[in-house]
């Protein structure tokens, strides 16, 4: 069992994630951003430059750099440098949710308003189908075959090859709300929503 740093024992962590070098780095709630070494915890608030102290999600990205999704923007922690990414990079809504990087190294961005992808230092948005709310992405999984899917409060999308395809109860989704994405070694997609237990896509 391992307990927080004093000044945070009563957050909560939100999620984790292992780098290549075995730091565990976990976003909180309300305290910001933290790297777990093998020896030690650093951390990374508003204080040191993160845009905002609520963090969501992150991914760790080729050149090593480790991305934050926040309710402020997205930042960028690379070599203890952190850089901010927000509206006048393109990042037009700021509540970030889901971070990833796809495999020919595109950012994508899932926000409460839409999806984004970041290329040559800006972000631009893409345009999806439905009404607004639909736009509320919780989750992103780039796929193995090049599909991006997305899971938002309305249902699921996959954007392949520029071409989006919708899935929601109507076609089999045990709930609206998707929540957590993951791919097997078979290439099945595992999908977890805030209700109807757990599926299995088949692809």
């Amino acid at each position: 069992r391992y307990t927080f740093p004093q000044d945070i024992m009563r957050d909560w962590a939100m999620c984790m994630m292992e780098d290549r070098e075995g730091n565990l780095w976990f976003g909180t709630e309300s305290s910001g951003l933290h790297c777990w070494k093998p020896k030690s915890i650093s951390a990374y608030t508003t204080r040191e430059g993160l845009a905002h102290d609520s963090t969501w999600t992150m991914c760790e990205a080729r050149d090593g750099s480790v991305w934050v999704g926040t309710d402020g923007g997205a930042s960028q922690v690379k070599d203890g440098k952190i850089t901010n990414f927000n509206a006048e990079q393109g990042l037009t809504r700021k509540e970030v949710r889901s971070v990833a990087e796809d495999n020919s190294g595109t950012l994508w961005a899932g926000t409460m308003n839409g999806l984004f992808s970041f290329q040559t230092g800006k972000f631009s948005r893409h345009q999806t189908p439905g009404e607004w709310y639909e736009t509320k992405i919780r989750v992103l999984l780039p796929a193995r075959d090049g599909a991006l899917w997305t899971g938002t409060v309305w249902g699921l999308t996959r954007l392949q090859n520029g071409e989006y395809t919708k899935y929601s109860v109507t076609n089999g989704l045990a709930h609206l709300e998707v929540l957590a994405l993951h791919e097997d070694r078979a290439g099945n997609l595992w999908i977890g929503t805030a209700g109807g237990g757990l599926q299995r896509f088949g692809v």
